[in-house]
């Protein structure tokens, strides 16, 4: 198998997108072409590339004097990133049913089983790898490389919103519920049920995004 090597503006980009997501950056930090280069020991042109990419994904605005700045999250930005990720997620469960083969559907339910070893108490970081786990497979298995890259690049904003909301035992066990009701319907292989299935979660995500994080906001989407 050859080696994949990654070029410098990828790995400069994995490296902003990491402290993003980890919260190491956050809303309005400035970054500076000239400091990241000094600060990972490449020119300016990854870096360039970089931030041009994670601008493209939304997560950074350019500002003045060659300096981005992380986006701050609003209920706005939440409510159109989910918008997007139920149109392109529905579509993807409904592609993946009926060609996710047995040996996966095998593995998301051994996943699935550590997320709730006693049936009852809910392991809260097996679920998030449970959920991580379960929208990166139905994308791989679409058969859509470009729908599969589309969903891949706005899942990145689900651990900024994952940090923001905090973790809450109902809350993961509600969408561990509703993710077991969408592998029932790829393992069924019904298209319309999965894709349903999957409206549903991310709907119902969004709604408890927006109550945890804009508690005192208009609910409507």
């Amino acid at each position: 198998m050859p080696v994949i090597r990654q070029s410098l503006g990828e790995v400069v980009y994995d490296r902003l997108l990491s402290a993003i997501l980890s919260g190491q950056l956050v809303g309005g930090n400035e970054l500076s072409e000239v400091t990241i280069a000094d600060q990972f020991g490449v020119s300016r042109t990854p870096v360039r590339e970089a931030l041009n990419r994670l601008a493209g994904d939304g997560l950074i605005e350019n500002g003045r004097n060659r300096r981005a700045i992380v986006r701050t999250v609003t209920r706005e930005m939440v409510v159109e990133i989910y918008q997007v990720r139920q149109c392109l997620e529905s579509g993807a469960a409904r592609l993946a049913a009926g060609r996710m083969n047995s040996a996966e559907l095998a593995r998301l339910d051994a996943i699935s089983a550590a997320v709730r070893p006693d049936g009852i108490a809910i392991d809260q970081n097996q679920a998030l790898a449970f959920d991580a786990e379960l929208h990166g497979s139905i994308a791989r298995h679409c058969g859509n490389r470009r729908l599969a890259e589309e969903v891949r690049r706005y899942t990145n904003f689900v651990p900024i919103f994952q940090r923001l909301a905090g973790r809450r035992d109902d809350r993961l066990l509600l969408a561990y519920e509703q993710h077991l009701t969408i592998i029932d319907a790829l393992r069924a292989g019904d298209a319309e049920q999965a894709a349903a299935a999957m409206t549903h979660h991310i709907q119902s995500a969004l709604v408890v995004l927006l109550d945890d994080v804009f508690p005192e906001a208009p609910q409507s989407a």
